[in-house]
């Protein structure tokens, strides 16, 4: 500011006493100069720590804390010493990575989800420091200079600018973009997964990998770039005639993925949805579980979805993102009272109903039940050495395991293949 104020008082003086006159490109770049200001990121983006380290310390500790809860967690229900360590590992190498992020507060890092728009205030002091060269240009040719045309040559400093950084075209974008890596690194997750349950012991190690989707594509990520941006970037590049290949990524990896090896990435990786299996402590409740409650969930999903799709393409907007409950909470910035309220509501309700969410309104869990359906892709099913025992319907806490008079039968639209009800059958009857 003192530097600017020198500058204003430094040109006054120099264009009242020589009586020169000041060149057009010279006026505008002194007055490009002086309209410089600092400009942050949108705090909706999760970028937003890179510009306040409060924030980013915040969000480690946020992220510390649950590790160190989930592994006492893990501890507590399975007696084995290794969550401690892993536990002890994750606040290690989280904590880490806040003192060897690098700070850059006058610059935003240029991030290519569509839905984060990154403000940048270019190269500040830089200019600043070259501001005193620019006098050199000054245009001391003519004599006869009046106020007049002295205020006409600084009429540009009363609008200040702002630049906005053009996210980068597809042709330019690397494999460590999170847009590409990630589905990437879901689909090698949902491989190694595939393998392990063929071996029934091996569901007991689900909650690591639900704990890994929320750190990694949760709070890490902020959970920004995920399928469901990716379902809408579908739907409005349907609309619109226009698509940008790599915000389809995450939602072909699924559809990919869940063709092959059935829908583990709903009950295995879901950062979303893990969200909601930590916090659901209320089993004996039994809300949303009778069989005329999941018809009526199964009605409003569906009409839901509808609406979502219609929304997308009368309005072209991207409402959603803008009250994700969801992002305010892996992100915890609070913008208005809306993402408050819908934040309150998932989690008092994940906390009495089984996965409120995914099951009401989620439209990327329609989309991977209806590939499910498809002949020929990977599913879980009860072989014919079931006796009808009804313990895997009571087990599953989808509820989509219905008893019939001969066996019992899984609804796969329904089932996210968490296999918790392999774990139960003393018949080893349950196959992925």
């Amino acid at each position: 500011m003192i530097r600017k104020i020198i500058l204003i008082a430094l040109s006054s003086l120099l264009l009242s006493t020589a009586n020169s006159e000041v060149s057009r490109q010279t006026a505008d770049s002194i007055a490009n100069i002086l309209n410089q200001r600092e400009i942050i990121c949108d705090k909706t983006c999760p970028l937003f720590e890179s510009e306040n380290s409060r924030a980013g310390l915040v969000n480690t500790l946020f992220i510390d804390v649950l590790a160190i809860i989930g592994a006492v967690w893990l501890y507590s229900n399975y007696k084995k010493k290794y969550f401690i360590g892993i536990g002890a590992a994750v606040v290690i190498v989280v904590t880490g990575s806040l003192f060897l992020q690098k700070s850059n507060t006058n610059q935003c890092i240029e991030y290519s989800d569509a839905n984060c728009k990154v403000i940048s205030a270019g190269q500040n002091q830089k200019k600043q420091n070259n501001a005193l060269s620019e006098f050199q240009q000054l245009d001391t040719v003519s004599s006869v200079a009046t106020s007049a045309s002295i205020s006409e040559e600084f009429s540009s400093i009363d609008s200040p600018t702002t630049t906005v950084t053009e996210l980068p075209a597809s042709s330019q974008i690397k494999i460590t973009d999170p847009n590409v890596l990630d589905p990437i690194i879901a689909f090698i997750l949902l491989v190694f997964i595939s393998i392990g349950m063929k071996n029934k012991s091996f569901v007991h190690f689900r909650s690591i990998f639900l704990l890994f989707g929320i750190v990694w594509f949760g709070f890490y990520r902020g959970g920004c770039n995920c399928m469901i941006s990716s379902f809408q970037e579908l739907i409005l590049g349907i609309s619109r005639g226009k698509f940008v290949w790599t915000n389809l990524i995450w939602l072909g990896i699924l559809i990919i993925a869940t063709y092959f090896f059935g829908r583990i990435w709903c009950g295995w990786l879901c950062h979303l949805g893990g969200i909601q299996d930590f916090l659901f402590h209320s089993p004996k409740l039994k809300i949303m579980s009778s069989e005329k409650s999941q018809k009526y969930l199964r009605i409003t999903r569906y009409v839901i979805f509808v609406i979502w799709i219609l929304q997308l393409i009368f309005t072209q907007k991207n409402i959603f993102c803008q009250y994700d409950p969801f992002k305010s909470l892996f992100n915890l910035i609070f913008t208005d009272w809306i993402s408050i309220a819908l934040l309150i509501l998932l989690l008092l309700s994940s906390v009495l109903i089984y996965r409120p969410f995914c099951r009401t309104i989620c439209p990327v869990g329609i989309i991977l039940g209806w590939i499910s359906l498809i002949p020929g892709a990977k599913r879980m099913r009860i072989e014919s050495g079931c006796v009808n025992c009804g313990s895997c319907s009571k087990e599953c806490a989808m509820h989509a395991i219905t008893l019939t008079k001969t066996k019992s039968r899984i609804e796969t639209e329904n089932c996210i293949s968490c296999g918790e009800c392999t774990t139960i059958c003393r018949k080893n009857s349950i196959k992925n």
